[in-house]
């Protein structure tokens, strides 16, 4: 029962991260109503104390990463739905599990971007697909 449950977790996660990727592709934005789907998703897991403070750390980063970046180049680099999605995946990870996840995340960011540039000659991206690609692989490694 355990093992069924989360398994439908996980394509609920599957589910929602690939609509949200899809909105982020088509409109470069992340609706807060999806990304609350996946914190509640999180949170049924049921979620401890770790994956609270995996949320902390993962909400801590990616602030403070795009405010030294807003800070040293004067434009955006990562959005606030960016930031948000970033947090909420923290509730489905462990502390052993948040390097892989942002260097994952990180390199599928920088070749999507890569070919995001080559196809839409735009210099801006929507994150959210690596960032699906990122927590998703994570879980399925575990």
């Amino acid at each position: 029962m355990i093992e069924e449950k989360r398994i439908l977790l996980y394509a609920l996660l599957a589910f929602f991260l690939l609509i949200i990727a899809y909105v982020d592709i088509q409109k470069k934005r992340i609706p807060n109503a999806l990304t609350l789907c996946v914190l509640i998703l999180g949170v049924l897991q049921p979620a401890t104390q770790e994956n609270f403070l995996c949320a902390f750390i993962l909400g801590s980063f990616t602030g403070t990463l795009s405010y030294i970046y807003y800070a040293y180049k004067k434009i955006n680099g990562l959005g606030m739905g960016d930031i948000k999605l970033f947090t909420v995946c923290g509730f489905w990870l462990t502390f052993a599990e948040i390097p892989f996840f942002i260097a994952l995340t990180g390199m599928s960011g920088i070749l999507w971007g890569l070919v995001w540039q080559h196809i839409t000659h735009e210099k801006k991206f929507p994150f959210a697909p690596c960032i699906g690609l990122g927590v998703l692989t994570t879980l399925l490694l575990r």
